[in-house]
């Protein structure tokens, strides 16, 4: 049994190093295709909610961007779980999401002017997340216990864990050897700030490895910081005199390249990613656009006839690569290849994002705000005809946010509560009540590791999820 143990203790910590297996939420919207969902997650289902809680808040500076997560990483002072949240002050704070504390601190260059924004995102790949399963991969599927066994039986042994933890610790102190250009960094973090620069901060203390790399124009809005590879894509607002667009940045010849666009990029979560790696981005002027992702060359373009309110996202139907926004007047698109497979009645739109999920039996849903409620629709195979079905609507709630999912569980952030709706029925499974005390921003919650996290314009940092014992 010890020796499985060490085994465990062991593998984990070889592993940790990049974080844990499962999905985890590493982008604004969760992944590349900004699905704004964890298919898997241990504890989290539509049968599972009773014990899940408000669990603490921390109060940080001005209006926070949505966590992004780490689970199970090792470093010289052992296991950590993190979530990461910058504020518009171009400050970015690290927290034990485990223990509510503030991990490190680093304040990042301001640039003079008010359209600066701040975005947030670690390394992730363009494949699709993995089908759902409902629980038992990966994640704390149990809570943590102390390490002295029952009596007679002695403690568990933690040398493999404690050596590993030595040799992190001893790194740490060793000066950083050089290293090629091109070769990634692990264990960072992306940021983009309002000095337009590409900053890459140590996980496990927020220290810079290396300059910052000069990405879009200083004061720039920007939203939707993506990495892949050895390249870092993006998207700015028309703000302070600068047109809107799409950015690439190669991390190996720090050369840029840009899409720009007349009127503004639509939603608030940037471009979406096909499995291919091509590049979806929506406009204000009702322009879906493919692009190649190493010229930003338009690929294909999709005109909807009016104006793009949300962030495109990505799905796979029927062995097509789909891409779903919606427009102002409330309709949803979906888009393969330059041409409309399907568009919905309308609903209207009060959040930049739109949510996708597929249930245990295949279907393929999609889930979105609209100014007084949540509502869900099913994407459907008929007679070879793709349909947009309505499937059900939540109760009147006071301008959600964009929502989330968790194995099958849908969240959504409204007035001064967070909900959690049965995703194939709607049926409200659990609400916060008075636990929240201000108004979360666009796009604020994210989740993971059986929490919920919400980021809200005072700069408060909620958590939600189940007790753990420490």
């Amino acid at each position: 049994m010890r020796r499985l143990i060490f085994a465990l203790i062991c593998a984990s910590a070889a592993r940790a190093q990049l974080g844990r297996t499962g999905a985890e939420w590493v982008t604004a919207g969760s992944d590349a295709q900004r699905s704004h969902s964890i298919p898997n997650d241990p504890k989290i289902g539509p049968g599972t909610m009773s014990g899940f809680q408000f669990l603490y808040k921390t109060k940080l500076e001005g209006a926070l961007t949505p966590a992004i997560l780490m689970d199970r990483y090792i470093g010289y002072r052992g296991f950590r779980s993190f979530a990461f949240v910058a504020g518009l002050s171009n400050t970015v704070w690290a927290i034990d999401s485990d223990l509510n504390r503030v991990e490190w601190t680093n304040r990042l260059p301001i640039s003079a002017g008010d359209c600066a924004g701040v975005s947030v995102s670690r390394a992730t790949g363009s494949a699709y997340p993995a089908p759902a399963t409902f629980g038992g991969l990966g994640g704390r599927s149990a809570p943590a216990h102390s390490d002295v066994g029952e009596s007679g039986e002695g403690a568990v042994t933690l040398e493999p864990a404690l050596r590993s933890i030595e040799a992190a610790k001893a790194a740490a102190a060793r000066p950083a050897p050089a290293r090629a250009p091109s070769a990634p960094i692990p264990n960072v973090i992306y940021v983009v700030p309002g000095d337009g620069m590409l900053h890459q901060l140590y996980i496990s203390n927020g220290i810079e490895p290396e300059k910052a790399i000069p990405f879009v124009p200083a004061n720039s809005r920007a939203e939707g910081l993506i990495v892949m590879g050895h390249a870092a894509w993006i998207t700015t607002h028309a703000c302070g005199g600068e047109s809107a667009g799409a950015w690439r940045l190669d991390l190996a010849t720090r050369k840029v390249a840009s899409w720009r666009v007349s009127g503004d990029i639509a939603g608030s979560e940037g471009p979406a990613f096909g499995p291919d790696g091509t590049i979806y981005v929506t406009t204000t002027r009702g322009e879906m656009a493919a692009l190649d992702p190493e010229t930003m060359a338009v690929k294909w373009r999709y005109t909807g006839g009016g104006e793009f309110v949300s962030s495109p996202v990505v799905f796979p139907f029927r062995g097509k690569t789909v891409v779903a926004a919606a427009a102002k007047d409330g309709r949803f698109h979906l888009v393969s290849g330059g041409s409309a497979l399907a568009v919905s009645e309308a609903h209207g739109m009060s959040a930049g994002a739109v949510a996708t999920w597929q249930s245990l039996d295949g279907t393929r849903w999609l889930v979105a705000a609209i100014p007084n409620s949540i509502v869900a629709w099913k994407v459907l195979d008929r007679e070879g005809q793709t349909v947009l079905e309505p499937a059900w609507r939540s109760k009147e709630m006071s301008t959600p946010l964009a929502p989330i999912i968790l194995s099958g569980v849908v969240f959504a952030a409204a007035g001064s509560s967070l909900y959690a709706l049965d995703g194939i029925t709607g049926k409200p499974l659990w609400n916060s009540g008075p636990a929240i005390t201000s108004v979360g921003r666009i796009g604020g919650l994210s989740g993971g590791a059986s929490q919920i996290y919400l980021s809200t314009e005072n700069g408060t940092f909620y958590a939600f999820g189940f007790p753990m014992e420490h």
